[in-house]
């Protein structure tokens, strides 16, 4: 009996694993994150912190539409994974990822060619 509330107690403590939602044509800051009131593209996810909230076992889904040029970086304890969602075409035209762990990115079309404005990559 004590091992089953041991059990029932580390349970009832983690958290579980959380679902959000990037739209770069109807997401808002305003948004929550959820799939009736997503975020705005993952450039303005990343620039306005909204990323802090993810947690290892977390997925951001991103929907069709240029999500703009990314800079992930941080240390996650566990995964969290940023991917397209079921049917979704997400585009980057940039994606760097600096002193970061645990960071899962699969699905996503990235190129220069969906930037705005041409960049040129400095030699190394």
């Amino acid at each position: 009996m004590r091992h089953f509330i041991a059990v029932l107690l580390f349970l009832i403590q983690e958290s579980p694993a959380a679902t959000y939602y990037s739209d770069p044509a109807a997401g808002t800051a305003a948004g929550d994150g959820s799939a009736e009131a997503p975020w705005p593209k993952l450039q303005e996810v990343v620039s306005g912190g909204k990323l802090a909230r993810l947690q290892g076992g977390d997925t951001l889904l991103l929907r069709s539409g240029n999500h703009g040029d990314v800079k992930l970086s941080g240390d996650n304890a566990t995964v969290v994974t940023i991917c397209a969602g079921a049917g979704q075409h997400p585009q980057l035209s940039r994606l760097v990822i600096t002193k970061g762990t645990n960071w899962r990115v699969k699905g996503l079309t990235i190129s220069p060619s969906f930037a705005s404005t041409p960049y040129c990559i400095p030699p190394h």
